[in-house]
């Protein structure tokens, strides 16, 4: 015979993770810790105004998927009557973005939120391979800025005034969830773990 080991936070489901204070958890209060996590940093720095449009910079990604996923969960649990709008980046790297991009149109019918996509190409009169063989140095080199442009320009086109992105762990040593006002940077939304967020993203889709 078996024993299940309930949670002990909720006392009822199963176990499925462990929290980082040794606490072991079901996967819904691992959802809830981390919606709530974010909600309180976002209540702290008042980083959400009902006024608030915000663009949410999406990949198809891990961590752009977990942070479009917490902000319409944290809307529909606590309603500040802010507008969210998903926007892609084209830069029209072959057999990369094309894939990531179907997950995109994924995350927008999952969500139910509406979704804009801007291309190099349309901006910079370039795609990103296009753009690495004239410049001479690595995509890395170009992306990030001319991402972020791209989004600024979108937030324009929309009259949006929050740019909400994910920050790879790889710039910041741990992956972030950020918001600005247009293009001043805010307080980061907490550090959240690498492998917190896919386990976020597959116990929540």
């Amino acid at each position: 015979f078996w024993i299940m080991v309930k949670c002990q936070i909720c006392n009822e489901n199963p176990i499925c993770t462990k929290t980082s204070e040794g606490k072991l958890i079901c996967k819904q209060c691992f959802i809830e810790r981390i919606e709530n996590l974010v909600y309180e940093c976002i209540k702290e720095f008042e980083l959400i105004q009902k006024t608030d449009h915000i663009v949410i910079g999406v990949s198809g990604g891990k961590d752009s998927t977990a942070l479009a996923t917490i902000l319409k969960r944290i809307e529909e649990k606590h309603p500040t009557g802010a507008k969210y709008t998903l926007v892609a980046v084209d830069e029209g790297i072959v057999g990369y973005r094309d894939k990531s991009l179907e997950c995109v149109y994924w995350l927008r019918d999952y969500l139910q939120l509406p979704l804009e996509i801007i291309s190099y190409k349309d901006i910079y009169g370039m795609t990103m391979d296009e753009i690495v063989k004239t410049g001479g140095k690595n995509a890395c080199s170009y992306c990030g800025v001319l991402r972020r442009q791209c989004l600024e320009k979108v937030a324009m086109k929309i009259n949006a005034n929050v740019i909400a992105f994910s920050v790879p762990c790889i710039q910041l040593g741990s992956g972030h969830l950020a918001m600005w006002p247009m293009a001043i940077y805010n307080n980061g939304i907490k550090k959240i773990k690498e492998t917190i967020i896919l386990l976020f993203i597959s116990f929540s889709s």
